[in-house]
């Protein structure tokens, strides 16, 4: 994995080319999550090429969440 990886930080690194082939996506966060300012970058760029399907911004809980909640 490349420091530059979409992958990890899609709202940073994503190109035009990949993001004008992705499906209509949908986006989860958290209030506390460490990555939460570059998912809403993601869902800027989303929308912008016309892919934006939904976000899911859950308040009061961390990166992970999941797995403190089952």
């Amino acid at each position: 994995m490349k420091d530059e990886d979409f992958f990890v930080a899609p709202g940073r690194f994503i190109t035009d080319d990949i993001l004008n082939n992705l499906p209509p996506t949908m986006v989860q966060t958290s209030e506390y999550d460490t990555v939460r300012r570059g998912s809403l970058s993601f869902v800027e760029k989303l929308k912008k090429a016309d892919k934006f399907l939904g976000l899911i911004d859950l308040p009061g809980v961390p990166h992970g969440f999941e797995s403190h909640y089952h």
